[in-house]
């Protein structure tokens, strides 16, 4: 779970860290991929990076409900395949 402290009127802007190469099992990272929640507590849903694949490690979440508090979670994919989502 990420904290989001870039609320701004039209949206949220989500950032998250690149991965090193110890973290990425020593291979270059083809994607990483955002997924985002109702804002219900409900499932996620990708949002970004899973197709097309994505490098950009910010994202503008413009389709939020004011209101609604929404939970982000990432992973990367290298030639191995897709990691763990973060915590």
């Amino acid at each position: 779970r990420n904290d989001c402290d870039n609320i701004e009127q039209t949206g949220i802007i989500i950032e998250f860290k690149e991965l090193n190469p110890d973290q990425a099992g020593l291979t270059e990272i083809i994607s990483y991929e955002l997924s985002r929640d109702d804002g219900l507590g409900g499932s996620f849903t990708s949002i970004k990076g899973y197709i097309p694949y994505s490098l950009s490690t910010s994202y503008m979440d413009d389709t939020v409900i004011l209101g609604r508090s929404y939970r982000y979670k990432y992973r990367a994919k290298n030639v191995n395949g897709w990691g763990n989502y973060s915590p």
